[in-house]
């Protein structure tokens, strides 16, 4: 399992936090008045190619 820290915590450091997610790939669940809300996590090398060939794509009209 991965660290946990407070909403308070994750909105002051956000930037860092998602950093340090894709640099090490740890999940980070973030909680609210200590129950679990949320997990940020890297995205899987394949959904994160498979995502930026849909966004390059151009839209077909319909």
């Amino acid at each position: 399992m991965g660290k946990m820290m407070g909403a308070a915590e994750f909105k002051t450091h956000c930037l860092r936090i998602l950093d340090e997610v894709e640099r090490t790939g740890e999940t980070v669940t973030i909680t609210k008045r200590g129950h679990p809300v949320a997990e940020i996590r890297p995205l899987e090398k394949r959904c994160h190619r498979i995502l930026l060939r849909l966004h390059e794509e151009p839209e077909i009209p319909l």
